[in-house]
């Protein structure tokens, strides 16, 4: 016949198997449906494959997953199989927790009207915390680790309730044998288990579990450990369960697609197993100060009950959503502190045993394990991403203390009011609508998307570099588990610092790199270099060493010896031999990838690198990228912001966007910073379409930037400010610089108002810079001033080609390339050769300058036709085109030449003309138009190296040594130059040379047989 206690049990049971299941359900619900950002691609490939991932390896996660895969083997797709896992996990531990508070209670004295509400409350509020729900929807390790701690938690309890709070032997038949050893042995098997699965578990309960031990044992309530089979058993299943770490070599041995740290030797194994490559800190060289790491820590406990962005404000708006959440937290923190006293009261050993618990899950977690940084998020001087997941133990255990304090209070202050207990429900309900939104990956597909993006943005067999966790793993998974685009070799930039990645990307392609046929593989290593000398760092004392290995390691890398460069036909990418950036290293990366350049014409494959690769990281690349799509493509040719076009279109139509226009769909801080990268490519695409002057393809890429942040206004409002910019242009080319002032000027105040909304201070100073730049009243080149030129031009405009170009200039000055073209496309060219000519050049002119001018470059007023233009025009008449007194033809030729010098020929010729056109003296007009006719039958570089020539003739010889050799070279103009500077030839014979200076030119005798208008001939006879 069943009994009363038994019967309370088995209700007990089934209230914790309810509770398990209600949050395994929202944890089905809102379960990820492929793979998520961080680790989980990784994870998710190993288990699919049965790969060894990053250090530690956690070869007994691995297991549960790939056996996970087979048992739901009847989904369709792999990457919910593994999330199952997790989902199960956390909603196993959830249950576990409900039934040891249940078991707390009742040792506490609570009758079970109070402590079913109570252990109920605790579940709920852990089940639906932040960290613990996102820990639970997808493939992590955390879910699991959380698991196996109240596995080993509900089996200590087993023992303390069975053994050691027994009074008296007569309770206790079995005490000091084999039923009591049974607790002990799993619990010993099971910290050691947890390792392979998450380190955090031994630490967290490992000290309090031997603390408690330590106090029964010292009270003489349990005497097994002076059993010498004990001692010896637990230390055979030490090893047996140390033992699943021998996945990691068997497995390495057989190459698994994903083989980090090759396990095949000790040395690898053991620097896996002690995960070396992330470095040791000590415990009292804290990576940020511990209050600041408490700090955080604090706020990642705040978060649980719902965070007021994306959380409490999307349900009730910012205001009332910040004060109910503050709300939230108040009651939840006196329920905790109340909870604290309460377990004192009633049982101080279980207040011992579990405030140690949540210390060793938070403080002392922090203080001894995870020496976290404290600064800005993604920065040098913060971490990656926050830290929130590690401590979901320590989230449970304060759920813990809140459900049994909160229910407490109700019991203290209201004890015949035991229903209303179950109200205290209303808690986590609030935490479940809360955080869905946040929580809720069902729909969540940007991870998967992303890798699959990323890898067609290649073309077949191409090498593509990617740099941290999340342009890698979601790779790994597309290409592991999906099968997707298996031809492209992703090599991460991280690893290939160690050589054992080094080697396995040469497994991919033998002739990828060069290393392995040479025997240095194992030898590769950061090489310095200071000028012509290298060596590298001493691992030992950190001192610099010099060694022929250094040499070799270099001559494989470049083909040209120092300074080290590697050339081939017009790629020359050179190591710098002038300043700080000359006394530095070069890392293993940066060896490997200018390797793999190198190589390319062997291996055939071409290398891109993921748009999230930092500068930094491809510097010695800067001038060979061009872009498609979310990819730069190295080219074998130096570029300036290129940008494939007819690619980057076509991937971007192709590019899966699932979900970035619904609104109900969570995009997480990841998500963002991913779209952002689609973003740019559209933004290139746009400021491209600038360039060649196509606004309705501007406009297309505008709105499909504007597609990607629909539902994202807060992160709109931050991307704003670069998108005014890019409309300003668009409208200025289309509609004129006074429409592109005023809608600059709506938009810097809808740029300000969000700055204030957001309280982003950047925000509101970026605001005002777009402000000034639309009135131009900080001094710089704005919108009014642009407005200012166009009424000066309508007066002056003559309605020439040349003219036409320095139009086009004016609208170079102000990056409006829509209006420049438009310029050149309206050009009526009267049928003759020289103006023909001219439309031609400045067509092919406007090209290279969009085609070399990086995006958001100005033209130079002083490499511009407009400088000489506005250096002799009279600025005295507004309304009149006159030249300054005293205007010289030769003080003009002598500015043309300059400006061909640079290259800037169209420039130099619409300048001259345009000036020749308003000389007074029909003669005076008429050389310089000889001039200009000369440079523009020459063509551009010809007109250079001889305007190279007379610079560089003026400042070596005299003037009528120049003279006499641009004479004999049939260069009349330069001729002339060179004479109207020589103190030896009157203005009289100037005037005379003007009329005829070709003619004057052919008829120059030689030195010392000269007389007469050609008498400074023979000053040359005394060695000018």
């Amino acid at each position: 016949m069943q009994t009363e206690d038994s019967k309370r049990i088995r209700i007990d049971r089934i209230i914790a198997i309810l509770v398990g299941l209600a949050a395994g359900a929202v944890y089905l619900i809102t379960l990820a449906p492929s793979v998520s950002f961080w680790d989980s691609g990784e994870y998710l490939t190993c288990c699919w494959t049965a790969g060894v991932p990053h250090p530690p390896g956690v070869p007994l996660f691995v297991l549960l997953g790939r056996f996970s895969t087979i048992l739901f083997s009847f989904i369709p797709a792999v990457a919910p199989r593994v999330n199952l896992l997790c989902a199960f996990s956390s909603a196993f531990a959830i249950g576990i927790l409900v039934r040891l508070v249940q078991r707390w209670g009742n040792r506490m004295n609570f009758s079970r009207i109070w402590y079913r509400p109570m252990s109920v409350l605790s579940g709920l509020i852990a089940a639906f915390s932040y960290s613990i729900w996102r820990n639970g929807n997808a493939t992590e390790t955390y879910a699991t680790a959380l698991l196996m701690t109240f596995i080993i938690l509900l089996l200590f309890d087993c023992w303390i309730d069975r053994y050691a709070e027994k009074n008296g032997k007569k309770f206790k038949p079995d005490g000091g044998g084999w039923g009591e050893a049974r607790y002990l042995l799993l619990i010993s098997y099971l910290l050691i288990l947890a390792v392979a699965n998450h380190g955090s578990v031994p630490l967290i309960t490992g000290p309090p579990i031997l603390m408690m031990f330590l106090i029964y044992a010292f009270r003489k309530r349990t005497v097994i450990w002076k059993k010498s089979w004990f001692i010896l058993t637990i230390l055979g299943l030490v090893v047996l369960a140390f033992s699943i770490h021998l996945y990691m070599p068997l497995r390495a041995v057989q190459s698994p697609e994903i083989n980090e740290t090759d396990s095949t030797n000790w040395t690898n194994f053991s620097k896996a197993f002690s995960r070396e490559q992330y470095g040791t800190t000590s415990i009292f060289e804290r990576k940020g100060p511990f209050l600041d790491q408490m700090k955080l820590y604090l706020k990642y406990l705040s978060w649980q009950s719902g965070r007021v962005d994306h959380g409490w404000d999307r349900l009730l708006g910012g205001q009332a959503g910040f004060a109910v959440s503050m709300l939230m937290k108040i009651i939840l923190v006196f329920g905790a502190i109340y909870g604290i006293f309460v377990i004192g009261m009633k049982r101080p050993k279980l207040l011992l045993y579990l405030g140690f618990l949540f210390l060793m899950s938070s403080v002392f977690f922090i203080f001894l394990i995870l020496n976290f940084k404290t600064g800005t998020e993604g920065t040098l001087l913060g971490e990656v991403r926050e830290r929130d997941y590690f401590f979901g133990a320590s989230f449970a255990f304060f759920a813990i203390f809140s459900g049994i304090g909160l229910v407490s209070i109700l019991k203290d202050f209201l004890p015949e009011r035991s229903k209303l207990a179950w109200i205290a429900l209303l808690i986590p309900v609030a935490s479940l609508a809360a955080n869905m939104h946040r929580c809720d990956r069902s729909e969540s597909l940007f991870a998967r998307d992303y890798g699959i993006n990323l890898l067609e943005s290649c073309p077949e067999n191409a090498v593509l570099i990617t740099n941290g966790d999340n342009d890698t793993f979601p790779l790994w998974f597309a290409q592991g588990v999906l099968g997707v685009r298996r031809d492209v070799i992703v090599s991460n930039l991280s690893l290939m610092n160690t050589n054992w990645y080094v080697d396995q990307l040469i497994d991919r392609d033998s002739l990828l790199l060069d290393y392995r046929n040479l025997g240095l593989v194992d030898s590769l290593r950061p090489v310095f270099i200071w000028g012509p000398h290298y060596f590298h760092i001493s691992a030992t004392d950190l001192q610099p060493e010099y060694s022929p290995l250094d040499g070799e390691i270099l001559r494989t890398t470049f083909n040209q010896a120092w300074p080290w460069a590697v050339t081939d036909n017009r790629l020359a990418i050179a190591m710098p031999t002038e300043g700080p950036a000359n006394q530095g290293a070069l890392s293993m990366q940066d060896l490997v990838l200018l390797e793999m350049i190198r190589r390319r014409p062997v291996h055939g494959r071409e290398i891109y690198f993921a748009g999230t690769v930092t500068r930094d990281s491809r510097q010695f690349l800067e001038n060979y990228q061009e872009m498609e799509g979310i990819a730069y493509h190295v080219t074998e040719y130096p570029v300036i912001d290129a940008v494939n076009s007819h690619r980057g279109w076509q991937l971007l139509n192709e590019y899966q966007f699932t979900g970035v226009d619904d609104p109900g769909v969570y995009k997480c801080d990841q998500t963002v910073q991913l779209l952002r990268n689609y973003l740019f490519a559209y933004h290139q695409m746009a400021y491209y379409y600038l360039s060649i002057g196509e606004p309705d393809s501007v406009m297309m890429a505008l709105d499909g930037a504007e597609r990607l942040f629909i539902t994202l206004p807060d992160e709109w409002a931050e991307i704003l400010p670069t998108r005014a910019l890019i409309i300003a242009r668009l409208v200025d080319g289309m509609y004129g610089p006074a429409a592109a002032r005023d809608t600059l000027i709506d938009l810097s105040r809808v740029v300000r108002d969000d700055g204030e909304r957001l309280g982003n201070p950047e925000l509101v100073s970026f605001g005002i810079y777009l402000s000034n730049l639309a009135t131009g009243i900080d001094g710089s080149l704005g919108y009014q001033q642009k407005i200012e030129y166009d009424n000066l031009f309508e007066v002056l405009d003559d309605g020439s080609i040349p003219f036409a170009w320095l139009r086009v200039e004016m609208s170079l000055m102000f990056h409006d390339y829509i209006g420049a073209w438009r310029v050149i496309d309206d050009l009526i060219v009267p049928n003759d050769t020289m103006s023909m000519k001219l439309a031609e050049l400045a067509h092919k002119t406007l090209s290279r300058i969009a085609e070399t001018t990086p995006f958001n470059s100005r033209l130079n007023p002083v490499e511009s036709g407009l400088f000489i233009i506005f250096e002799y025009i009279d600025t005295s008449s507004s309304t009149e085109f006159q030249l300054k007194p005293d205007t010289s033809p030769g003080d003009i030729i002598e500015s043309m030449i300059i400006l061909a010098s640079r290259g800037q020929i169209m420039s130099s010729l619409s300048a001259g003309l345009v000036l020749a056109n308003h000389m007074d003296d029909p003669l005076d007009a008429l050389i310089i138009q000889a001039f200009a006719e000369r440079i523009l039958e020459d063509g551009v570089d010809l007109s250079m190296e001889w305007s190279d020539w007379y610079l560089t003739e003026s400042n070596r010889v005299s003037p009528e040594a120049v003279a006499w050799m641009a004479a004999k070279a049939g260069r009349p103009s330069l001729m002339y130059l060179a004479l109207s500077g020589s103190e030896n030839v009157s203005e009289a014979l100037l005037d005379e040379i003007i009329k005829a200076p070709a003619s004057y030119a052919a008829s120059i005798p030689d030195p010392g047989h000269a007389s007469g208008q050609y008498s400074w001939v023979n000053i040359l006879t005394g060695g000018s």
